[in-house]
């Protein structure tokens, strides 16, 4: 987690503006999609919003990691703290994310692919969470509703657009 928020800090004061938009002549789309200069929301682009993935990710694997600060069982699903099913889904988040960190401090990984994948993963973590929420009424706390399905959204549309 540590590595993704220095990631993220570091990269913070290196952003430069957006280049100038420019005029094209050719069809309508072709001059829309030139002009749009692709997708980034001002200063937001696929590597900057991979670096707030990890680090939303890192900082949910804490959570899960080290269950008597927040009481990750008692709190999304009503159960007693201390089932196995939550050492292995902490360890896996957690191995996920520092695999994901290594693969592009070290490994070159293209950070919009990393966008793209994480992007789908937060979709499906939505999804999830708000079946639970309004499909089974299994869900206890809102809160991954409002931190995956914003993720998902500015993730699908920095990554795919």
């Amino acid at each position: 987690m540590l590595p993704a928020i220095i990631l993220v800090l570091a990269r913070a004061p290196t952003l430069a503006p957006l280049p100038p938009r420019a005029s094209v002549s050719g069809a309508p789309i072709d001059r829309a999609l030139a002009i749009r200069g692709g997708a980034a929301l001002g200063r937001l682009d696929a590597d900057l919003f991979s670096n707030v993935q990890l680090t939303v990710l890192g900082i949910i694997c804490v959570e899960l990691a080290i269950p008597v600060l927040t009481r990750p069982s008692r709190k999304y699903f009503n159960v007693a703290e201390g089932h196995p099913w939550l050492t292995w889904f902490a360890a896996m988040h957690s191995w996920l994310v520092a695999l994901l960190v290594f693969a592009k401090v070290q490994g070159g990984m293209d950070p919009l692919i990393l966008t793209q994948a994480l992007a789908t993963w937060f979709a499906l973590s939505a999804s999830l969470s708000l079946f639970q929420a309004f499909g089974s009424k299994t869900l206890m706390n809102r809160l991954p509703i409002y931190v995956s399905v914003p993720m998902a959204l500015v993730g699908l549309y920095v990554g795919f657009a």
